[in-house]
């Protein structure tokens, strides 16, 4: 099924920065680790109403809290309103001297 995101939403899929293993060890009762709000994302698609400069296939800083999850039959597509997209992470060539 293709989702064509609207007013002012980009489509996005989330970058995973899980670590493979996980330490062991014991924890204080009630100690609950920091959860960051930032977040890295892939733009898959978005509006054309969109103001920001952004592409298919562009990493961006948004804001984790805002990424809505939505749930359609079998699959589940992640929207983030426009207004939450800190920036865009772009690799840095070095210029021609």
């Amino acid at each position: 099924m293709k989702f064509s995101p609207r007013n002012r939403h980009l489509l996005v899929e989330k970058i995973s920065e899980t670590n493979d293993t996980e330490p062991t060890f014991i924890l204080p009762e009630g100690y609950s680790p920091k959860e960051t709000k930032h977040e890295l994302v892939k733009i898959v698609d978005f509006s054309d109403d969109c103001s920001i400069d952004c592409w298919a296939d562009a990493v961006a800083v948004v804001n984790g809290n805002m990424i809505e999850e939505v749930a359609t039959g079998d699959e589940t597509f992640s929207l983030i309103l426009e207004n939450y997209v800190f920036g865009i992470l772009e690799d840095e060539t070095p210029e021609d001297e």
